[in-house]
């Protein structure tokens, strides 16, 4: 029951950075507020699967952060919405890089969030 309210209360923090995040990202043609917050989600996946690794944190924390709060924050269904929109629209160029864009920015993202966990987290 802990791991539950843990990825709940994880989820629900995400969900309303996402909100905030994407109320401050405007923009037109190209969906900026969807790519960046996808990216920085990485970027935390990655710190939260670093520090784990060398911190020993606990299962909790680990479902807060990793399930709860990336799974809440980062917007997968809304990316893919996005591109196939970009796509009927027959906007390829715009939908291809974005599509492709976001999946190695956001590998790179994940790689960079463990590496900076691992010159801080001892």
């Amino acid at each position: 029951m802990v791991s539950c309210l843990c990825v709940g209360a994880g989820g629900m923090a995400g969900a309303m950075l996402r909100y905030l995040a994407g109320t401050l990202i405007h923009s037109e043609g190209f969906p900026f507020a969807t790519f960046f917050i996808n990216i920085m989600g990485s970027v935390v996946i990655g710190f939260i699967i670093g520090a784990s690794e060398r911190a020993g944190l606990s299962p909790n924390v680990i479902l807060f952060f990793k399930t709860g709060l990336c799974g809440g924050f980062t917007t997968f269904s809304t990316f893919s919405a996005e591109v196939l929109d970009l796509l009927e629209k027959k906007e390829y160029l715009t939908g291809g890089g974005y599509a492709i864009g976001s999946v190695m920015l956001c590998v790179l993202g994940v790689f960079l969030g463990r590496s900076i966990a691992g010159l801080l987290v001892k």
